[in-house]
């Protein structure tokens, strides 16, 4: 019975570092199919046909020392008057 379950305790580890020297691969894979599948729901030249311009969200990190929710907000609205008014 030991000799069973040993067996089956090595079939288990054998499948599972197979599945982990694929793992890698099939994510980017993944990732790939669902571009494609975005680019056929939603086509770049039809989306920006006759734009003027394209906006870019960059991420911005907040300030030293501003690590309330309350202050990152303030920072926020500063930066979006500044971007208006200019």
């Amino acid at each position: 019975m030991f000799v069973l379950l040993n067996l089956l305790i090595g079939i288990m580890g054998d499948s599972f570092g197979k599945v982990q020297e694929t793992a890698e691969n099939n994510m980017w894979k993944e990732r790939a199919g669902l571009m494609v599948e975005n680019e056929k729901f939603m086509s770049r030249t039809r989306e920006f046909k006759g734009a003027k311009y394209i906006i870019v969200i960059e991420k911005e990190q907040a300030l030293e020392g501003q690590d309330s929710w309350e202050g990152q907000l303030k920072q926020i609205s500063k930066f979006m008057d500044g971007q208006v008014e200019s």
